[in-house]
């Protein structure tokens, strides 16, 4: 997935990315980005598109499993809670 195409998802999910304005994050929309970014990346994996095996076509993403090891690591290193 290119940077475009990531923008581009983004934009669609959060059509206030896609102005000239500016764009306050609280720390829920900040955590929300980050998830997004991260099943974005998961689906491009298991699609494929990546070069890891992200657990093949139709996979959930990590933040809709529950309790995922690599995710749950992720997110304390950005101080974050599930």
């Amino acid at each position: 997935m290119t940077r475009d195409e990531l923008w581009r998802k983004f934009a669609e999910r959060n059509p206030s990315f896609d102005g000239d304005g500016s764009v306050t994050l609280s720390a829920r929309g900040l955590r929300k980005l980050f998830t997004q970014t991260w099943d974005f990346a998961y689906e491009a994996g298991a699609s494929g598109e990546g070069e890891d095996d992200a657990g093949g076509a139709g996979a959930v993403p990590p933040s809709e499993v529950g309790d995922d090891s690599k995710l749950s690591e992720l997110m304390r290193m950005f101080g974050m809670k599930k």
